[in-house]
């Protein structure tokens, strides 16, 4: 059965990215261990191209992961990078969220499948995953027009050739 919750340690992260909308996603927090330390070793990589910056976000789009899918949507790897904290819920916060999403460059709109947050120290914070099963429930979720968002998914397709 698909809940339609909204993640609470993701709410934060939906003020800039896409909402998450209607979804049944895995939500773990976790506290830093030695994997957590090599998949956050992946921030710093060359691999991410910075393609939106604001006052309070610089997002970066993962190419060796990204593709188009079949039916013209992208299946995209994304880093947002704040420039302060995050807040989720009472007590933990991050600085970056690297997430997984399908991207609809004609809308705008986009699905989350995966997503891990770090805080400054690029420790993980928390992680979610949203089950193949599930996804096909997940709305296609879109940005208020001229919310840092929606320039940020813009400015994502336009480097992906598709604007």
């Amino acid at each position: 059965m698909v809940h339609r919750t909204l993640i609470p340690a993701l709410a934060a992260a939906a003020l800039l990215a896409a909402p998450l909308g209607a979804q049944a996603a895995r939500h773990t927090t976790k506290r830093p261990t030695q994997t957590t330390a090599k998949a956050s070793s992946a921030l710093t990589s060359a691999g991410w191209t910075p393609v939106y910056t604001d006052n309070s976000v610089t997002v970066s789009l993962g190419r060796a992961g990204t593709h188009r899918r079949s039916d013209g949507t992208y299946d995209a790897h994304l880093k947002w990078t704040y420039s302060r904290n995050m807040a989720i819920g009472r007590n933990k916060s991050y600085r970056t969220l690297v997430e997984h999403r399908y991207i609809d460059c004609k809308t705008l709109a986009s699905k989350p499948v995966s997503g891990e947050t770090y805080d400054a120290s690029d420790a993980s914070v928390s992680k979610y995953t949203t089950s193949a099963r599930d996804l096909r429930y997940v709305d296609w979720a879109t940005r208020p027009a001229g919310s840092s968002g929606a320039k940020a998914y813009a400015a994502v397709c336009a480097a992906l050739g598709s604007r």
